[in-house]
């Protein structure tokens, strides 16, 4: 499914808890001005039992750039715990490193430009994800700076709205063991509630919100996936709105596609080997 958040960043991380699981990005913005040296690695990662899912993605949005090329989407299927990229230690200092470690194995490129998504045969992607703000990155040099701040007023004051959400999903958060805990009992997407029961979605996040720890069963992704199949033929765009199991809702806009509705709403998807 692709899903598009409007809100901020965290709320994306819950959302991806109840519905990234085997994960790829499909289209990402990139930050504003900037032409990314090769790629940059967005610095948001998911670990689930498939192993760790990491993105990066190439991009000139200069003033006579060409905007995004590709996103390219990898699992480390040996690897459960997060790399140096979302990596902090106890002392609160941060590590970052550009280049990615070796055993990645491609699961999806996605050429923005003209709605190609190219996938191998062995992709275990379930699930597609639209962002239209950017998140942080990791590059080793931003190669164009011209137009960074200019920005209409209205993308300003939707960040500052963001930034609110943003602590409310913090306080909601549970604190143990150095992480934010939530679990997540209930989506409503438009008119339409998916519960889980006595079977929530669980996921966990550092407090820098760059990484997620996830707890969804093959029958939890499986009901989602025939949810928005069966709602939602041909994708949905619109509100969309999460339930913690103590009451707490978090509410933002979202795209929501399966590979399924993402070719019924007119998507090409070529399956070929990438690696």
């Amino acid at each position: 499914m692709v899903l598009r958040p409007q809100g901020w960043a965290l709320l994306g991380c819950l959302a991806s808890g109840l519905l990234l699981s085997n994960c790829a990005i499909q289209t990402y913005p990139g930050q504003p001005g900037v032409r990314t040296n090769g790629f940059a690695k967005i610095d948001m990662e998911t670990v689930d039992e498939s192993g760790l899912w990491v993105y990066e993605v190439t991009y000139d949005n200069s003033p006579t750039g060409e905007g995004v090329e590709q996103i390219v989407t990898k699992l480390y299927p040996t690897a459960y715990t997060y790399t140096s990229n979302v990596r902090t230690n106890s002392d609160g200092t941060t590590y970052r490193h550009k280049f990615p470690y070796k055993g990645g194995r491609i699961q999806m490129i996605s050429i923005p430009k003209d709605g190609t998504i190219i996938m191998p045969p062995d992709s275990l992607v379930q699930v597609m994800v639209d962002y239209d703000i950017s998140m942080d990155e990791v590059d080793d040099r931003n190669l164009s700076e011209e137009g960074l701040f200019a920005r209409p007023q209205a993308f300003v004051e939707r960040v500052a709205q963001q930034t609110r959400m943003k602590w409310d999903i913090l306080r909601a958060g549970e604190f143990m063991a150095g992480k934010l805990h939530y679990a997540i009992g209930k989506v409503r997407v438009g008119t339409e509630e998916l519960e889980f029961g006595a079977a929530p979605i669980k996921l966990s996040t550092t407090l820098s919100q760059s990484g997620v720890l996830l707890n969804v069963s093959t029958e939890q992704k499986q009901k989602m996936r025939a949810f928005i199949n069966e709602k939602f033929p041909k994708g949905y765009n619109g509100p969309v709105e999460l339930f913690l199991t103590d009451g707490t809702s978090f509410k933002t806009n979202l795209g929501l596609n399966t590979i399924e509705t993402a070719k019924a709403a007119g998507k090409k998807i070529i399956i070929q080997s990438v690696n």
